[in-house]
């Protein structure tokens, strides 16, 4: 029989080796491609980490400064009222001084309120809404247009009630842009955390501002009409100054040391509480006593209004403070991004380049030992092999390792898969997708079982049905998306009010069910009551602005544990003392028991 000629190798060997070199080739170019795209996955993570917090970072940062400007824009109301005062106050032959001092005022103020609403204005996609300005412009229009009245008047034409009321006026739109400011340092805050101290102790130098002027404010109608001040009067002054000492120990709170923001406390020590709460403590002991004041309403803003200057201080160190801690905070989130995307690009090119080198240095290297290994099987002797340290050995092993572990891997992940939706099938099975209580299926089996357990022990249990009233009026009235949250909402509310013990489901759309076992019918009562005014008084906050209050009927089915009595008709009967409750005006309890009657 002839012998094959040691020259030539079988064609099917050689076509054998030739596919696994080119599938091995294959697959290191996948693997470096799934390699590098985990690595841009990884730092496209990174990435947007740095991103959320520099977003964060340049939001706290606008936020921050419009408070400020929110916070202007109070003091330059408050700071508005002593010229105002003035006005108001003065004599039948008019002070040539007072009038530039309240057209300074005013278009202080009004500047200010302008460079708020156009930095609100600027950034529509923040969401803050620009109503409170609004109405803040009608108010000082309406004080403005009242104060000028009354001071074409006589002096002795000049009512002080009507004087108070331009005050009053004044006061609400203070308020107003008081709580603007409060609410930009709220976002702010939650922004950035760190910046929450500052804020608040900014926020409560403007509230105490405001309270000082108040203060001031309380004498221009006694001032205005050279008598006492009267007992409404004594007793807001003496209220007013509580409020003004429980701010300064708030305020005192904020100091963290900084030389700066101590240093305003201590002006604001000896300008106001030093000096302008004793001239307000001179003043009313002239009034105590009956004697001239010696002063008019002009003279009084004059001599009191510089002393809150101290207090405008403070709140502008801390909210300059804050403003540099939210652009030192946004500064470092722009380094820390800029640094992600340069360490990623760099982390990339090395990435590239050690896969390159593995390639060039070990893959190549072992095609090229095949090669050479099939070259030598077919007989081309001349062909110079390469030198390689066992490589084929290492190829034998690691194919062998390499199909072991994937065919092991590949188990493994199908039997957790397996497993996995094994469990989720399970729980899907029997849970309400949208509020997370267990869904009709689930409470049927559930319910058979506990009453069953109730006939055989003889032990109460009760049924109940429950519905949210006039449901289909939400969701008309704002979409079913807060229909959603609604349910959601009902539904916590009431897994937090039923007893532990109590069994939950939603039974569909929006009526719930719920077995309470053991249970007598006082019990019943009880915890049905405890719930349905859980759910009346609870607020469902749709969005900022709107907020959504619901109620519901029950029906609550009794089983005193003797006789027979199948689910079914505990369900009939707690459904039709769900509708007795519906026919009597909702938002009631309706229960009825059974007397051992059979289904």
């Amino acid at each position: 029989m002839p012998t094959a000629d040691a020259g030539h190798a079988d064609p099917l060997v050689t076509a054998g080796h030739r596919w696994r070199a080119v599938r091995l080739s294959r697959l290191f170019t996948l693997a470096t491609v799934l390699l590098l795209i985990l690595i841009g996955l990884l730092l496209w993570s990174v990435l947007a980490v740095e991103w959320r917090d520099f977003v964060a970072a340049r939001q706290g940062l606008w936020m921050t400064e419009v408070a400020y400007k929110a916070m202007v824009a109070a003091q330059a109301t408050s700071a508005e009222r002593g010229p105002t005062n003035g006005l108001l106050g003065d004599a039948d032959l008019p002070d040539p001084g007072i009038r530039p001092r309240v057209e300074a005022a005013r278009h202080a103020t009004d500047t200010a309120i302008a460079s708020l609403s156009q930095a609100l204005e600027s950034r529509p996609d923040m969401l803050v809404s620009l109503e409170p300005l609004v109405k803040a412009k009608i108010i000082l229009a309406k004080a403005r247009q009242a104060a000028d009245q009354i001071a074409a008047n006589p002096h002795a034409r000049r009512s002080p009630t009507a004087v108070m009321g331009v005050v009053g006026e004044l006061f609400e739109a203070a308020s107003t842009l008081l709580e603007v400011n409060a609410r930009l340092s709220k976002a702010a805050c939650l922004l950035f955390p760190g910046n929450e101290g500052r804020l608040l102790g900014a926020r409560l130098a403007l509230e105490l501002r405001e309270y000082a002027g108040r203060l001031g404010s309380e004498f221009t109608a006694a001032l205005l009409r050279q008598k006492p001040l009267g007992p409404t009067e004594h007793r807001d002054v003496g209220m007013l100054r509580g409020r003004i000492l429980e701010l300064r120990d708030l305020i005192r709170l904020q100091d963290d040391g900084a030389s700066a923001t101590a240093q305003a406390i201590a002006d604001m020590e000896t300008s106001y509480f030093e000096t302008g709460l004793s001239f307000i403590d001179g003043v009313e002991r002239l009034s105590d006593n009956g004697q001239p004041y010696g002063l008019s309403a002009e003279t009084f803003a004059e001599r009191y209004v510089p002393t809150m200057g101290a207090i405008v201080a403070v709140g502008e160190t801390l909210m300059q403070d804050a403003i540099t801690n939210a652009l030192n905070r946004h500064l470092t989130a722009s380094n820390h991004l800029a640094a992600a995307g340069a360490l990623g690009v760099v982390i990339a090119a090395i990435a590239a380049a050690l896969l390159q080198l593995v390639r060039r240095k070990v893959v190549a290297p072992l095609l090229d030992a095949r090669r050479a290994i099939v070259d030598i099987a077919e007989g081309r002797l001349e062909v110079v092999p390469p030198h390689p340290n066992n490589l084929t050995e290492i190829d034998r092993v690691l194919q062998a390792i390499d199909t072991l572990r994937s065919h092991e891997l590949v188990r493994r992940q199908l039997e957790v898969e397996r497993q996995k939706m094994i469990e989720e099938l399970r729980h899907l099975s029997g849970t309400d997708f949208l509020t997370g209580l267990a869904n009709r299926r689930s409470f049927s089996e559930t319910a058979r079982l506990l009453l069953a357990a109730a006939r055989r022990y003889h032990h109460p249990l009760s049924l109940v049905i429950f519905d949210i009233d006039h449901f289909k009026a939400v969701n008309d009235a704002f979409g079913h998306d807060a229909g959603d949250k609604v349910l959601v909402e009902v539904s916590a509310t009431a897994r937090q009010t039923f007893r532990e013990s109590d069994y939950l489901a939603r039974h569909g759309g929006e009526e719930f069910a719920a077995v309470l076992s053991p249970c007598d019918a006082e019990t019943a009562a009880l915890v049905t009551e405890r719930v349905r005014m859980a759910l009346e008084s609870l607020e469902i906050w749709i969005n900022d602005q709107t907020c959504v209050r619901v109620t519901a009927s029950f029906g609550c089915a009794i089983f005193d544990g003797s006789g027979d009595c199948s689910l079914n008709h505990l369900m009939y009967l707690a459904d039709k003392a769900l509708y007795s409750a519906k026919r009597q005006g909702r938002n009631r309890i309706v229960a009825v028991s059974h007397a051992g009657l059979a289904d």
